[in-house]
């Protein structure tokens, strides 16, 4: 199987002009827009997240709240009827690292992953899948 992937690597000069190109405001605008989309057809589904309900139908009271990542997930989890699977070990990561920090340098996180998947002597273990 063939997996093409995207890297982003920024210099700094959108955010000292006021762009909205962060990664936070990307994890913002992604979560913002799987969660409403999930409010409106009661599941959603990519190759990074799955967001379910418990029930067929119903409608979200949160929709229209739920502007940032963190209160996503937060609202997520205070309903015990939706569940968040993450298809990803490597943006779940990255999600818990901004929660945890409210910042997180992916590039040396993802570096360290590369650094040790292919400083590892057996390419096919738990290491390499960390990076899906």
């Amino acid at each position: 199987m063939n997996l093409n992937k995207l890297i982003i690597i920024g210099n700094g000069f959108d955010l000292a002009h006021g762009l909205k190109t962060s990664y936070k405001d990307f994890l913002n605008w992604y979560m913002s827009k799987a969660y409403h989309e999930f409010c409106s057809k009661y599941h959603y589904s990519d190759f990074l997240i799955e967001i379910t309900n418990k029930y067929a139908s119903g409608s979200s009271v949160f929709e229209e709240k739920a502007k940032t990542f963190e209160e996503v997930i937060n609202l997520i989890k205070s309903n015990y009827n939706y569940t968040i699977n993450y298809k990803s070990i490597f943006f779940q990561r990255i999600l818990d690292l901004f929660n945890e920090n409210n910042w997180v340098d992916i590039e040396r996180y993802y570096f360290r992953l590369l650094k040790s998947h292919f400083s590892d002597n057996n390419p096919g273990d738990k290491k390499s899948r960390v990076i899906n």
